[in-house]
């Protein structure tokens, strides 16, 4: 149950959403509204909007994989990308309509507010990926929960 306090901050937060700022900046909001409404996978998660990457393991050998979604590419790997021949794997976005929840809802408030990169980042970073060790797909979402 929210107080009265974080139902005020999160209509606040709401507001402000709406008016013009950079993607950094929208994303960190994003992650408080959410955080002002009890959402708390979403209120530590969303931070990676910003930076365009993160980790998560694969569930079957247990490597660490880097996300990659923004201006390098949309891909997993799971050694340092940086190096030209570091092996990638395409990532798939995930459809936010099929997703539902606080992805839909979240994807749908980005295009809402105008933050046309952070909802074309969403999907990519919790989508489906390839292990680059021992080659499952997975799903980041799930990996992100």
């Amino acid at each position: 149950m929210r107080t009265r306090e974080a139902a005020a901050f999160c209509r606040l937060t709401e507001e402000t959403l709406t008016t013009p700022m950079t993607a950094v900046d929208y994303v960190f909001l994003l992650q408080s509204w959410m955080a002002f409404q009890g959402a708390e996978v979403w209120d530590r998660n969303l931070e990676n909007l910003a930076e365009g990457e993160h980790e998560v393991d694969c569930p079957y050998c247990g490597v660490m994989l880097t996300i990659v979604f923004g201006e390098e590419g949309h891909f997993a790997s799971s050694e340092d990308y940086a190096n030209p021949k570091a092996q990638r794997s395409p990532l798939r976005p995930i459809d936010p309509a099929q997703a539902g929840g606080a992805v839909q809802q979240l994807y749908r408030r980005a295009l809402a507010d105008g933050q046309r990169v952070v909802a074309h980042g969403l999907p990519y970073m919790l989508g489906q990926a390839v292990c680059t060790d021992c080659g499952t797909e997975l799903s980041v979402l799930d990996r992100r929960a």
